[in-house]
């Protein structure tokens, strides 16, 4: 080992340049746009948070005297302007069109899709099964069914976290003879699904 702490045949690697450098730059460019603001980013997967984070914050923020805006950035997805698959009037069509309107955070990610509309969304995964590009370019279905159709063999991928989950219940009429086996018992739990997006393979 000689006095810089390196054994015999070992060589230093002289970095030349910081990886960070062009992010660097940018933040530089960013600080002086906003000069003596103080400027909070925040940056997440959808439905994690940030719009409700902000809607606490901001009315603390403002009794305080803090002068407060918010700059929205969009993320711009491999799916803007794409023809995405969903049965006909249910969330994941409302979701597309922007429309949705349930309980729970959640952002519209995907700018202007060419929506088709199918019976069911189990229809529309058979659809892009045909191909990415022959008739759709993604469809829009449950986590559940999505993984359903694809341990099955359906030659399609699944494309992130889900955009939203959607509170589910069962509708039980009270008048009907009680049965002795629980629905739970039947059929697995599940209080929410979710609307994902998934592509050919």
């Amino acid at each position: 080992m000689n006095k810089s702490g390196m054994t015999r045949g070992s060589r230093s690697l002289s970095v030349q340049r910081n990886a960070l450098e062009s992010n660097e730059v940018i933040a530089g460019r960013n600080k002086a746009a906003f000069g003596k603001a103080f400027v909070v980013n925040f940056l997440s997967s959808p439905g994690s948070g940030k719009t409700s984070l902000l809607e606490a914050v901001i009315p603390v923020l403002k009794a305080d005297g803090f002068k407060v805006a918010v700059i929205e950035g969009d993320v711009e997805t491999d799916l803007d302007g794409k023809t995405i698959g969903v049965c006909s009037a249910c969330t994941y069509e409302f979701y597309l069109d922007g429309t949705l309107n349930i309980p729970g955070n959640y952002d519209f990610v995907i700018d202007n899709p060419q929506i088709k509309t199918y019976d069911t969304d189990s229809s529309a995964v058979q659809d892009l099964a045909l191909g990415d590009g022959v008739r759709l370019d993604a469809a829009m279905s449950s986590l559940l069914v999505l993984k359903e159709a694809k341990e099955s063999g359906t030659p399609i991928k699944i494309v992130g976290d889900p955009l939203y989950y959607e509170p589910l219940a069962a509708a039980i009429d009270k008048k009907a003879p009680s049965d002795p086996q629980p629905a739970a018992e039947r059929r697995p739990s599940q209080d929410s699904s979710s609307g994902a997006p998934c592509r050919a393979t």
